[in-house]
């Protein structure tokens, strides 16, 4: 099984992802991948920061790859697309032309991945298990309580752990078999945030290319 980060999709306009996520405030989520064995000095463990408003907005940020060259910022704004390298002041400008068209944010995505986990986007983690009515269990972790919440797809797990008393998330894991194929941890979590549509536009000072 092949698990793919936002990083890797840049965007998913309809793909597996959930039609009903459709944040009315800013959200913006800051995430580190924290999976077992990851090279925690490595770029792929570094944070990466994603802001959305409702369907048409979204940004991804990245930290600097300095080894390969790379900065990547990306921007969704309406059917308007943009993949921008920051170090090189390079980018493209995509539109998307697909019947249904929307910025989607699944945490985890791609080949073999069960659907009850590639539904669950960020900024929509608690709406997500309310509409499935699932009910949390407390857990202790590290001497610490926090809520639990478990969802089921054959031979997989996905859990997300939240804080006790109130709806933040503190990590997030997939599982198979029992082993843990997937963990990121939350760093920074805000969902009634005032819009700055500023951070949608198009990135300025850059060479762009269409794709």
């Amino acid at each position: 099984m092949r698990l793919q980060l936002l990083t890797v999709l840049l965007v998913a306009f309809a793909g597996n992802a959930s039609a009903d996520c459709d944040p009315d405030k800013m959200v913006k989520v800051v995430f580190r991948e924290a999976t077992p064995g990851i090279d925690k000095k490595s770029f792929a463990a570094k944070p990466k920061t994603i802001w959305r408003l409702g369907r048409d907005y979204g940004r991804l940020e990245e930290e600097p790859d300095n080894e390969n060259g790379i900065h990547l910022l990306s921007i969704v704004s309406g059917r308007d697309v943009w993949v921008v390298n920051l170090l090189q002041k390079t980018g493209q400008h995509m539109v998307d032309s697909a019947p249904t068209s929307g910025f989607h944010a699944p945490i985890v995505f791609g080949e073999g991945v069960p659907a009850a986990a590639s539904e669950l986007e960020f900024g929509c983690e608690f709406q997500y298990m309310r509409e499935r009515a699932v009910k949390p269990e407390m857990v202790e972790i590290a001497g610490r309580q926090f809520r639990q919440y478990r969802v089921t797809e054959g031979r997989f797990v996905l859990k997300l752990i939240a804080f006790p008393d109130k709806d933040i998330p503190f990590g997030f894991a997939l599982l198979k078999d029992g082993a843990a194929q997937f963990y990121f941890q939350y760093m920074e979590y805000g969902t009634n945030i005032d819009a700055d549509l500023n951070l949608f536009a198009r990135p300025s000072g850059i060479t762009y290319s269409d794709g």
